[in-house]
């Protein structure tokens, strides 16, 4: 399937009018191409730690198959330069998406590192170099240190014994402590808590068309300010089927009221985005201008004017939206019953409301022509609306307590339609859910669970007997763009149905528990390397997350623009004559150049991939392995809170001190009105109120 996710496959540029052409270019000045042709002008380092580039064009090709202004701009991207002027042009006809288990060979398109040849040419790539994307001296990637757990995995997957209770390898607790702090850095709108000083109020003059206030929500991933339906809603969807099933693990580490304010945070923004009966919003943002954008959320609008709205509605419909939509509303009815029943109340009716939206007018917005809601089909690709149907069905029977069997019927027969259209699938995220719905049926259906059980196991059993490839150390690998969201997510829905086979089926039931075990367990650094930013020893440090990077209260080249080239290079079609002068934020080149890690930790952020044979890029410019999205980080959530819930030991309550959350930067300053939990007072003094 073909992941393109959050980031844009090509080149966003911008031209900019002739006040602006003479702002100079700030990245520092090391880097591989120093060998390369002489630059327009000489990288040298200035005081201010950055590099200068002038806007002579001299084209260059760099060893990512990109075309570059001049030499020093390619210095500046940190990319060696293979050879002088404009690189070659290849055909860009995509090539078959069906590229089995092929050995690993990795090659650089276009600055992306793909797993394969085949990898690449599917994802309209067909220009690549042999080897992964190399940005600065020390190489293309680093391998995680050590040996450990070479073959681990099939041991795990064979283990039939489930583990003492009293016997945690990790302390689960304190990784879900930290990831509410990914949720924090995504959130859009008015604050009600600041426990980051880096993220402020944003999009506060998001209005829709139809009057209704789109401010909240949360934007969609680390390199982009959108906000996209079926992933928002999906979010949402994800961590209130955590807190419904894995409630005790939330409560034991005191991250309950955390992951419930995030679950209603998300959730007021879905109940909005539905302004009329068949009206509902698909998208906010325009995607060219947002991944030109590389400052942060609160100065959005002082760079990019206008955000665009799009909406699927009865006369151009997109079903997985309000399906989702009804999905999420409906679960999160279950989660906040007890904390707003009233709240919990309005939601169920709102879903049900979404749901008549939905099977009333079935078409997926694959389908739909309007021309922001094809980028969203482009970002994240559907296959099929049924599933989703099936899905917001299952969800309204779940919240009405069973009692509403009209949904009941339905969500059979949705799920019967998917899994003819679909299949069983070899992976769960927030466009393929037929998985997920495989165990949330078992649990809900009684009539029929021995249908959803087999069709479950059979969906696991390819993780198990690792007919589903996986990385040498045993992490699940069934394609390389954000390979932890399918790893995650099948360990999700492990963790989730070993309870409810436990009785009939004990010996599966150990072995998909002691496999997502291992699944979470690699990802936490049992395999050599933590990939949970803050967490552990040897995590990375260069995260695609412009957020934690350029903030409004650090941005070091705020409204610098610096000259790109004139032409777009090999991955758009040629056009005659002159084709720029082209301008970009210079903060692009300061993030890509990957030369400083993030100005503020990133906690609990998850890290989106590593590469077939364990080791990570260097630095952070290819963000189909360093760029996480909020929905991807859901799984993640749900599993740690299962395996804390499931042990007695090492799973205390955490809180913020000794966390560098951003209090002591001069520029840290509370939002007036706003709640601030502990940090301030864990940084030793609080800043004063702005």
């Amino acid at each position: 399937m073909l992941q393109l996710w959050s980031a844009t496959l090509v080149a966003v540029l911008v031209t900019l009018p002739p006040s602006l052409q003479q702002a100079s270019l700030g990245v520092p000045s090391v880097g591989p191409a120093a060998a390369a042709p002489t630059p327009a002008v000489l990288p040298g380092t200035l005081p201010d730690g950055f590099c200068k580039c002038n806007s002579s064009y001299s084209p260059v090709c760099g060893a990512d198959s990109q075309t570059y202004g001049n030499a020093c701009i390619a210095a500046c991207e940190n990319v060696p330069i293979a050879s002088t002027g404009v690189c070659p042009y290849c055909n860009r006809v995509a090539g078959s998406n069906n590229c089995g288990n092929q050995a690993f060979n990795p090659v650089c398109g276009d600055g992306l590192t793909f797993s394969t040849p085949c990898d690449a040419s599917s994802n309209s790539h067909p220009c690549f170099t042999q080897g992964v994307c190399q940005y600065n001296p020390s190489g293309g990637s680093t391998p995680a240190p050590g040996n450990a757990c070479s073959g681990g995995v099939t041991s795990a997957a064979q283990n039939s014994a489930f583990p003492s209770q009293s016997a945690a390898n990790f302390n689960y607790g304190q990784a879900l402590h930290l990831t509410g702090f990914f949720f924090d850095s995504m959130i859009s709108g008015n604050l009600t808590t600041q426990r980051l000083a880096w993220r402020g109020n944003s999009c506060l003059n998001c209005q829709g068309t139809y009057g209704e206030d789109l401010s909240g929500g949360y934007y969609e991933s680390g390199g982009s300010m959108l906000k996209i339906a079926v992933p928002q809603a999906f979010t949402v969807t994800q961590l209130a089927w955590g807190v419904t099933s894995f409630n005790g693990g939330f409560t034991k580490t005191g991250e309950l009221a955390q992951v419930l304010s995030t679950i209603r945070h998300g959730a007021d923004f879905i109940d909005k985005s539905y302004p009329l009966a068949n009206v509902m919003l698909a998208s906010v943002g325009n995607n060219t201008l947002d991944f030109a954008y590389y400052g942060p959320p609160e100065e959005y609008h002082q760079y990019i004017q206008n955000r665009l709205f799009c909406y699927v509605t009865a006369q151009n419909p997109g079903a997985e939206i309000p399906g989702e939509g009804a999905a999420a509303l409906a679960a999160a009815s279950i989660a906040l019953r007890s904390s707003d029943p009233a709240y919990a109340s309005y939601l169920y009716g709102r879903a049900q409301s979404m749901y008549t939206f939905a099977t009333s007018y079935q078409s997926s917005y694959t389908n739909n022509t309007e021309p922001c809601i094809v980028v969203h089909s482009s970002l994240y690709p559907s296959n099929g609306f049924v599933d989703e149907l099936a899905w917001a069905a299952a969800w309204l029977y779940s919240a009405s307590n069973s009692t509403a069997t009209n949904y009941l019927t339905d969500a059979r027969k949705y799920y019967g339609q998917a899994v003819a259209q679909q299949g069983n699938g070899y992976s769960y995220e927030n466009g393929v859910k037929v998985p997920g719905l495989h165990v949330l049926l078992a649990k809900l259906d009684s009539a029929n669970a021995a249908m959803y059980t087999a069709n479950a196991k059979t969906f696991f059993n390819q993780y198990l007997t690792q007919s589903i490839p996986h990385t040498t150390r045993g992490l699940a690998y069934p394609y390389h763009w954000g390979a932890i969201r399918p790893a995650t997510g099948a360990a999700f829905l492990m963790l989730e149905h070993y309870t409810t086979i436990r009785s009939t089926d004990a010996a599966f039931a150990g072995q998909i528990f002691n496999y997502a075990e291992y699944q979470i367990d690699y990802l936490l650094g049992a395999c050599g390397r933590s990939l949970v930013t803050g967490y552990g020893s040897n995590y990375p440090t260069y995260v695609w997350h412009k957020f934690s990077y350029n903030s409004f209260i650090d941005w070091p080249l705020r409204g610098e623009y610096a000259f790109l080239g004139n032409v777009r290079g090999p991955w758009t079609t040629p056009t005659t004559g002159p084709d720029g002068p082209i301008y970009v934020q210079s903060s692009k080149f300061d993030l890509e150049g990957s030369r400083y890690p993030q100005r503020f930790t990133p906690y609990g952020y998850l890290y989106a991939s590593v590469l077939q044979d364990d080791s990570i890029p260097v630095g952070r410019k290819d963000y189909t392995y360093t760029e996480q999205t909020t929905d991807g980080q859901t799984s993640f959530v749900n599993a740690l809170a299962a395996l804390a819930g499931y042990y007695t030991n090492n799973q205390a309550v955490s809180n913020d001190c000794g966390l560098n959350l951003g209090w002591t930067n001069p520029n840290a300053t509370i939002i007036p009105g706003v709640s601030v939990n502990n940090t301030a007072v864990c940084a030793g003094s609080p800043p004063a109120s702005g």
